[in-house]
C-alpha cells in the first residue's frame, strides 16, 4: 500500500526549515535508509513542466530537491542524479535553470 507523509511548516521557510521539514516527512515513512542502500543510485524527477519559476502548483521548489540529495547521501548513495524532460515551453536545460536547479 502506498505511503504518505505530510508535514507543516511556515508560509515561507528557509533553507533549513526545508531541510528539517523533508527530514521529518522522509522519517514519517520510515527514514531514507529505508530506502535507500549503501552506494545506491537514487533518480529525483522534480516535475519541471516548463519554463516557469518554482511556485504553489508549478514546480518542485529546489530547496526540497537540495535537502533530497543531502538525505541520499547521508543514507549511503554512491551518485544522486536529477532527472526530467521539460514538457513544452523550453528545452529541459532551460527549464532546469530557470526553475532554480
Amino acid at each position: 500500500m502506498p505511503k504518505v507523509s505530510i508535514v507543516k511548516g511556515r508560509e515561507s521557510p528557509d533553507s533549513a526549515e526545508i531541510l528539517e521539514m523533508v527530514r521529518k516527512a522522509v522519517d514519517l515513512l520510515g527514514g531514507m535508509a529505508d530506502i535507500v542502500k549503501e552506494g545506491d543510485t537514487v533518480a529525483l524527477k522534480p516535475n519541471i513542466l516548463t519554463g516557469k519559476l518554482s511556485g504553489p502548483g508549478v514546480t518542485t521548489d529546489p530547496r526540497v530537491i537540495e535537502a533530497l540529495i543531502k538525505l541520499a547521501f547521508e543514507a549511503g548513495a554512491g551518485r544522486v542524479q536529477v532527472v526530467e524532460g521539460a514538457g513544452y515551453g523550453a528545452p529541459t536545460s532551460e527549464a532546469l535553470e530557470m526553475a532554480g536547479m
